[in-house]
């Protein structure tokens, strides 16, 4: 892995926080953060440094194209499960922004029969825009499309012992030791900017209101 497309460290910003909490689940959260890092198998970190090449220099469709990296964030996260909180019925992230691509939309569309609204432009939002609002494939607490979750899902990991922080009326106080796969991020940006339209927005933006509950 190069300096440029490694798996790299997101430094949080120190966050004075007035509960205790916070300071205390930043260090075990950069704690199990480190553990996942040295727990990734070499062979892992080289297809993920490589995968961006790879996958410009391969004759293929781009669905198939986003569902190799789905695959490597799936191999990634599966290495990750011991180190962070995240897991079935915990449904936080799904109350928080999710920016998508349009290709993405495509594939859920193709894969699930849900009507996105079409969308001619990219949307950008504050952070709190959709903060506490859930996702519309969230049913029962479960995510309704998890084979074909977004990107953003997929890379999502709470390092923390705990999904306290991931909670909507606190995720916006501190921010999290988080990981970059950089040369997955890339492969995916790269996509979806060739693809359709290549515009970006909330998943709400998408499918709000086009989704059966």
């Amino acid at each position: 892995m190069n300096e440029t497309s490694k798996i790299a460290v997101q430094s949080p910003h120190e966050v004075a926080s007035k509960e205790p909490l916070a300071e205390v689940s930043i260090q075990t959260a950069k704690v199990n953060r480190e553990k996942f890092l040295a727990a990734v198998p070499s062979r892992l970190e080289q297809r993920e440094d490589v995968i961006e090449r790879q996958l410009s220099l391969e004759n293929a469709s781009a669905f198939s194209k986003l569902r190799r990296l789905y695959q490597l964030l799936n191999e990634l996260g599966a290495i990750a499960a011991p180190y962070i909180a995240c897991g079935k019925g915990c449904s936080a992230c799904c109350h928080m922004n999710v920016m998508v691509s349009q290709l993405e939309v495509a594939l859920i569309e193709r894969e699930t029969g849900a009507r996105p609204i079409h969308l001619h432009s990219s949307k950008v939002h504050d952070l709190d825009t959709f903060n506490g609002v859930p996702c519309p494939f969230l049913k029962n607490g479960a995510c309704s499309i998890y084979e074909v979750r977004p990107f953003a899902c997929r890379k999502h990991m709470n390092f923390d012992s705990s999904a306290y922080w991931c909670s909507p009326d606190r995720s916006l106080n501190v921010e999290m030791p988080l990981v970059k796969f950089s040369s997955a991020e890339s492969a995916y940006m790269g996509l979806a900017r060739v693809w359709g339209n290549g515009c970006f927005a909330d998943i709400r933006d998408f499918f709000s209101g086009t989704v059966q509950s």
